[in-house]
C-alpha cells in the first residue's frame, strides 16, 4: 500500500543557488586550468613580449568562449529544469491538499452514513418486532436522516472521492468500500418502497374487511327484522343476533381501527352458533354465514403478508449490519489517515 501511495511523487523543489554555485566553480576551474597552462608554456614568468601575450590571449579566448558556452548552456538547462520541477512539485502539493480536504469531507460523510446505517438497522428491527407483536398494523418506520449518505452516493464527484481514497489511503478494499455504501443506501430505499407498497395493500385489504364486517352487521339487522316480523323477537336467535350487533358497536367504540378484534367478537360466535343450530341453515341465513366465512378468511392473507414483510425487513437489517462490519477496516484506515493529518496541523 505504501508503494501505491508513493507512486507519482515528483522530485522536491530545487534551489537555483546550487546551479549558480556550480557555474562559479566551473568558471574558476577553467580559469585555473588556463593559468596552469600558461605557467607550463611560459615557465611561470610574466613575459614582456606582446607576441607571447597575443598567443596566450588567443588561447585564453578559446577557453573563455568554451566556458561561456558551457556556463550559459548549464544555466539555461538548469533554470528550465528547476522551473519544471518546481511546477510539478507545486501541482503535486495542490493535489495532495485537495485530496486531503476531500478525505476529511469524505470521513465526515462516512461517519454520518455509518451512523445512518446503524440507526436504520435498529429502526428496521423495531419495525419488524411491532408487526410480529401485532400483525394487523404496519407501523411507521423510525428512520434516520439519509442526507449524508445520499450526498455521498449521488455526488457527481463520487469518482474523485474514490481516487483520493485510493491515492492517500491505499487500494486495499477501496472499491468494496464505496460499493458497500451504495448497498446500504439502495437497501434502505428499496425497503422503503416495499414498506410503502405493503402499507397501501394492507390499507386496501383492511378496508375490504371493514366493508365485509358492516355487511355482516347489516345482515344481522335484516334477520332480526325477519324474526320480529314472524313473531320470534323473544327467541334465542333474535337475542343472539342482537348481542352480535352490540358486541360490534362496543368493539368500534373501544378499538375503532382494530378490524381483527371482530374475529373474536363477531366471526367466531356466528360460525359457532350456526354450526350448533343447524335448524337455521335456510336461505335466510346462508348469506350471513357466507359473509362471515369470507371475512374470517380475509384475515389470513393480511396477517401472512404483514408477517412476510416483517421477515424481509429483518433480512435487510442483517444485510446492512453485515455490510457495515465488512468495511470496518476501510473505515478505520480512513479515520487513521485523517487523525494523522490533523495531528500534523
Amino acid at each position: 500500500m505504501s508503494n501505491l501511495k508513493n507512486q507519482g511523487v515528483p522530485t522536491k523543489p530545487k534551489n537555483i543557488k546550487v546551479l549558480l554555485y556550480v557555474s562559479i566553480v566551473i568558471a574558476l576551474v577553467i580559469l585555473a586550468v588556463s593559468l596552469g597552462f600558461y605557467k607550463r608554456m611560459f615557465n611561470g614568468a610574466l613575459s614582456e613580449s606582446t607576441e607571447v601575450w597575443g598567443q596566450f590571449g588567443d588561447y585564453f579566448n578559446v577557453f573563455i568562449g568554451f566556458a561561456n558556452l558551457l556556463i550559459v548552456s548549464l544555466l539555461t538547462w538548469g533554470i528550465f529544469d528547476i522551473q519544471q520541477t518546481n511546477e510539478k512539485w507545486k501541482e503535486y502539493q495542490n493535489k495532495e491538499a485537495k485530496d486531503t480536504q476531500k478525505l476529511r469531507y469524505l470521513a465526515g460523510l462516512v461517519n454520518k452514513s455509518i451512523s445512518f446505517g446503524t440507526k436504520t438497522v435498529e429502526g428496521l428491527r423495531e419495525f419488524s418486532s411491532k408487526i410480529e407483536a401485532d400483525p394487523e398494523e404496519i407501523p411507521i418506520l423510525r428512520a434516520a436522516s439519509s442526507s449524508a449518505i445520499s450526498r455521498l452516493v449521488k455526488k457527481n464527484d463520487h469518482e474523485d472521492f474514490f481516487l483520493a481514497y485510493l491515492n492517500k489511503v491505499g487500494d486495499s478494499g477501496s472499491l468494496e468500500f464505496f460499493e458497500a455504501l451504495d448497498v446500504i443506501y439502495e437497501n434502505y430505499h428499496d425497503q422503503l418502497k416495499d414498506i410503502e407498497t405493503m402499507t397501501i395493500n394492507n390499507f386496501s385489504r383492511r378496508n375490504h374487511l371493514t366493508e365485509l364486517i358492516k355487511e355482516i352487521i347489516d345482515e344481522c339487522a335484516n334477520l332480526m327484522n325477519i324474526e320480529k316480523a314472524d313473531g320470534r323477537h323473544e327467541g334465542d336467535l333474535f337475542r343472539f343476533l342482537n348481542n352480535i350487533i352490540l358486541r360490534y358497536y362496543e368493539g368500534v367504540q373501544v378499538h375503532p381501527n382494530r378490524t381483527f378484534e371482530f374475529q373474536q367478537r363477531v366471526f367466531a360466535p356466528i360460525l359457532e352458533y350456526f354450526q350448533l343450530e343447524t335448524r337455521y341453515l335456510n336461505e335466510h341465513y346462508k348469506k350471513l354465514i357466507a359473509l362471515t366465512m369470507k371475512a374470517n378468511k380475509s384475515i389470513v392473507p393480511i396477517k401472512g403478508n404483514n408477517l412476510s414483510l416483517a421477515a424481509r425487513v429483518l433480512v435487510i437489517a442483517d444485510n446492512i449490519e453485515q455490510v457495515i462490519a465488512n468495511i470496518q477496516p476501510q473505515i478505520e484506515a480512513l479515520r487513521n489517515f485523517n487523525d494523522e493529518k490533523f495531528s500534523q496541523l
